[in-house]
């Protein structure tokens, strides 16, 4: 039988890896991910928050 060697190194790293080691790996990779959401959620929302400012300016004291 012939084995696929392309992928083989790639695999053999990750399967090397202790589960302890593969799970705090990801738990970095959310914490990472959420960190970056919450990070673009707060732009977001400050960014709303001027907008509509601006918007209730120019309707209500036509500016």
């Amino acid at each position: 039988m012939v084995k696929n060697t392309q992928g083989d190194e790639s695999m053999n790293f990750i399967n090397n890896i202790k589960i302890r080691t593969k799970l705090l790996l990801s738990f970095v990779m959310l914490l990472l991910l959420t960190a970056l959401i919450g990070v673009n959620s707060l732009y977001t929302a400050n960014n709303i928050q001027n907008t509509m400012s601006e918007f209730i300016v120019k309707i209500f004291f036509l500016t």
